[in-house]
């Protein structure tokens, strides 16, 4: 069960245990919580030299691509 969790990449959030023949889930609320701030965010990286181009400009042409 451990190997599955660590698939699906669940394991830093999700602890898994047993009881008898009982599995047991137990999640992570707070840590949760917080690695879902970052859900929907992304770093752009450009080679346009600073100044040349603003944040907004460069967003925008990444976007229209």
């Amino acid at each position: 069960m451990i190997d599955k969790c660590q698939k699906l990449r669940i394991g830093k959030y999700v602890n898994v245990s047993s009881e008898g023949r009982a599995i047991i889930f137990e999640v992570d609320r707070d840590r949760l919580a917080e690695r879902t701030k970052l859900d929907g965010c992304y770093v752009l990286k450009s080679n346009v030299p600073t100044g040349e181009a603003s944040a907004k400009t460069i967003l925008d042409r990444y976007k229209a691509s």
